[in-house]
């Protein structure tokens, strides 16, 4: 929260979007301070965290559609 209590001091009214790998706390920070503010967690870290779920068999068609979708921008 302290983070975000700086920003706003420095000026900064308002903030909508961050993207955040995670860390404990910071939506939260986020939220106390600018009301408004839209969270989405790291798409490289939500990738690399849905990799080791995948069986090995099917990782190389797995790593393809995230290439599609996330790279190429199909669906």
């Amino acid at each position: 929260m302290r983070i975000f209590d700086e920003i706003r001091a420095r000026g900064v009214e308002d903030v909508l979007f961050i993207s955040m790998d995670g860390v404990s706390g910071l939506e939260e920070g986020a939220r106390s301070i600018f009301k408004d503010v839209v969270a989405q967690h790291c798409i490289v870290r939500l990738i690399r965290n849905s990799i080791k779920y995948i069986p090995s068999k099917g990782y190389n068609a797995y790593t393809a559609a995230e290439l599609e979708v996330y790279v190429l921008g199909l669906h």
